[in-house]
């Protein structure tokens, strides 16, 4: 049952994310912003981005060695692909995209739009 909805998770994130390739993709006129202190700030992000940014950028280091030797297709891959951060009472997803969003260019603004829905109900 788990692995179905899975798939079926997977399926719909990928469609959503071919939306978002062809309205934020190269050529677009419309490109997302990434998400910037005033974002952050509005969100209600902590000052104590530092231990969580830290933690991040080593991800990161080990993440663009291990990517680096693959060929990944789309940036959705390259994120699937990626190590799931380690369970901590501390993790902020709005902090880790906050670090993370240089690395891709339209999964923030997918993330954006689907946490702030998220948030506002």
């Amino acid at each position: 049952m788990g692995n179905e909805v899975n798939k079926k998770v997977e399926a719909y994130l990928r469609e959503l994310f071919a939306i978002y390739v062809s309205k934020y993709g190269k050529g677009s006129h419309n490109q997302p912003s990434s998400f910037d202190s005033s974002n952050s700030s509005a969100c209600g992000l902590s000052p104590n981005v530092s231990k969580n940014s830290l933690r991040t950028k080593l991800h990161m280091k080990k993440q663009k060695q291990y990517s680096g030797s693959l060929r990944v297709k789309s940036e959705l891959d390259k994120y699937l692909l990626e190590d799931q951060e380690p369970e901590s009472g501390d993790f902020d997803i709005l902090i880790w995209w906050k670090v993370n969003s240089p690395r891709f260019h339209i999964l923030p603004q997918l993330t954006r739009d689907v946490l702030t829905n998220s948030m506002s109900r």
